[in-house]
C-alpha cells in the first residue's frame, strides 16, 4: 500500500461533497500524463505502463479510477468533470439518477442495509484486488441507477473489470481469486433486488466475478452502444467494430464456443469491409484513411487467429 507522501507524488487531490448524501470527501486522481500504456493488447488492456516518476511500476493504475463516498457509497468515475464539480450544481446532477434509487442509498445508512454499504465493506486496505472489484461494482452500480443510461460508460467499467482480473499476477499476485468471488457471491442476491431493472438495457447487469463474465457484459453494452453510433459517427462506429472484435477473441480464447466464434469474426469481417469502402472512397480524406488502413492489417490478422 502506497503513503500518502507516495500517492501526493503521482496524484492530485481533490476534495468532493457526495451528491447524494452531502459527505465531504477527499480522493486522489493521477496526475496528468504521470501514467500512459507502454503496451496494450488488442482491446486494449495494457500489459505495462510507462510511469512519470520512478518506483510505481507495481502500482495498478485503476486504483485511482474512481471515488467511492465514505458514507452512502455513491460512486462517481474521477476522470467526469461533472462528478468532480457536482458539489457546485448538486440537484441538476442528482437528477441525472432515479430518485428511487439515490433514496435507497440514503436509506441504508439509516438500517445499515443495502447493496452499496455491503459492497463497500469489501473496500479494505489489506485487500488491494478486492477492493477494486468491489470499487467497479459500485462504479456498475451507480451508472445502473441513472435515468438516461450510458451504455458505454457500463461498458467501458466491465471491461477495466475485466482488466483486473486479467493483471492479477502483475499487480495482485497473493490474491485468492477463488476465495475473493466466494465473499461477494454472498451479496449477488442483494444485488439482483437493488439493481433497478431499465428497459434501455441490453440485459440487466449482474456480478462478474472472472475476467470472461466481465467481458460478457462488456460486450453487450458496448454492442448496444454500437447500434446508436451506428451511420452517425464513421470513425467512433469504426473503431467500436474493432473493439467488438478483439473482445470476442479474448472471449473465444477463454471459450471457445460456435456462437462466441461468429461474433467475433462477424465484427472483425465487418471491420475489414469498412475500412475497405473508407480507404476506395475518394471523398473521405485526412487521417480516418491511415488508420482505416492500419486496422484492415489488424483485423486481418485477427481474422487469420480466429
Amino acid at each position: 500500500m502506497l503513503s500518502e507522501q507516495e500517492i501526493q507524488q503521482i496524484g492530485r487531490r481533490y476534495e468532493i461533497t457526495c451528491p447524494v448524501c452531502g459527505t465531504e470527501n477527499a480522493y486522489f486522481r493521477l496526475k496528468r500524463d504521470i501514467c500512459r500504456p507502454a503496451q496494450t493488447e488488442g482491446d486494449g488492456h495494457p500489459l505495462s505502463y510507462k510511469w512519470g516518476k520512478p518506483g510505481f511500476d507495481s502500482v495498478d493504475p485503476k486504483q485511482f479510477f474512481f471515488g467511492v463516498c465514505s458514507k452512502c457509497r455513491f460512486t462517481g468515475e474521477l476522470d467526469d468533470a461533472d462528478y468532480r464539480q457536482s458539489a457546485k450544481f448538486s440537484e441538476e446532477y442528482r437528477a441525472l439518477f432515479l430518485p428511487d434509487g439515490l433514496r435507497q442509498m440514503l436509506m441504508a445508512n439509516a438500517s445499515g442495509k443495502g447493496l452499496g454499504l455491503s459492497l463497500g465493506k469489501r473496500i479494505r486496505d489489506d485487500d488491494p484486488m478486492g477492493s477494486l472489484i468491489a470499487q467497479f461494482h459500485l462504479g456498475i452500480y451507480c451508472e445502473s441507477l441513472r435515468v438516461k443510461v450510458i451504455h458505454n460508460n457500463i461498458a467501458r467499467y466491465y471491461l477495466r473489470l475485466a482488466w483486473v482480473f486479467r493483471s492479477r499476477e502483475t499487480f495482485y499476485p497473493e490474491a485468492d481469486v477463488e476465495a475473493l468471488a466466494g465473499k461477494f457471491t454472498r451479496i449477488e442476491k442483494r444485488w439482483k433486488r437493488d439493481i433497478p431493472k431499465q428497459s434501455e438495457f441490453p440485459v440487466i447487469p449482474g456480478m462478474a466475478l472472472n475476467e470472461l463474465d466481465a467481458l460478457r457484459f462488456s460486450r453487450e453494452f458496448f454492442e448496444r452502444n454500437y447500434e446508436m453510433l451506428r451511420e452517425t459517427q464513421l470513425e467512433g462506429e469504426l473503431r467500436l467494430r474493432h473493439l467488438l472484435g478483439e473482445i470476442g477473441f479474448r472471449i473465444y480464447e477463454l471459450s471457445p464456443t460456435e456462437e462466441d466464434f461468429r461474433k467475433a469474426s462477424s465484427f472483425f469481417s465487418g471491420a475489414m469491409q469498412q475500412c475497405m469502402s473508407i480507404i476506395s472512397d475518394k471523398s473521405v480524406v485526412g487521417g480516418i484513411v491511415n488508420r482505416a488502413k492500419e486496422m484492415l492489417e489488424i483485423c486481418g490478422e485477427r481474422g487469420r487467429e480466429l
